[in-house]
């Protein structure tokens, strides 16, 4: 593997939305990044014009994709002070990753994306990082514990998965 990450700021690229798009709306992704609001279902499908929308948008939002050679494997996203947090500190980022093609899960990319995530954290000037990870996203949990991240709160019934509502698990580590 050669990988390389790169920030992404061109956001008329309507190849790449449409990418990230696809990975979102994949059923054996989806479950790990989107929270079903009502059933297992997830009939809500994501457009690449819809991230191309929000993304313009967002104006505290940070696009990193993630390629090995010149192949689109991964992407993270690092919000500043995003809302929804628990933690109401300022300079804080939430952060949301994911892993598209599924031939590089389980080869040890997740730890690699993390150590470059947080020290662009840092060059932004945050001060924590904070998290949620659906409970049963095992392989998540145990990769954010090990780099030191804890458990700060638990969003109850904020997932419905397998037929119940699961916990979301919100974490922190400081910068």
């Amino acid at each position: 593997m050669k990988i390389s990450i790169r920030r992404f700021d061109d956001y008329s690229r309507r190849d790449i939305f449409d990418v990230l798009a696809s990975w979102d709306n994949d059923p054996m992704i989806k479950p790990l990044i989107l929270p079903g609001i009502h059933d297992d279902n997830f009939d809500d499908r994501v457009t690449g014009d819809e991230l191309m929308y929000l993304a313009r948008e967002n104006k505290n939002r940070y696009i990193y994709l993630v390629f090995d050679e010149e192949i689109l494997i991964g992407a993270y996203t690092i919000d500043i002070d995003f809302r929804e947090r628990l933690t109401q500190e300022a300079d804080t980022a939430w952060i949301g990753i994911v892993i598209g093609n599924k031939d590089y899960w389980g080869r040890g990319l997740g730890r690699y994306i993390m150590f470059d995530l947080e020290e662009r954290c840092r060059q932004l000037g945050c001060k924590r990082i904070e998290l949620g990870v659906f409970d049963y996203n095992l392989r998540a949990l145990r990769l954010y514990e090990s780099l030191g991240y804890t458990v700060i709160g638990v969003v109850e019934n904020f997932v419905f998965y397998e037929g119940d509502w699961r916990k979301d698990i919100r974490m922190v580590k400081t910068l």
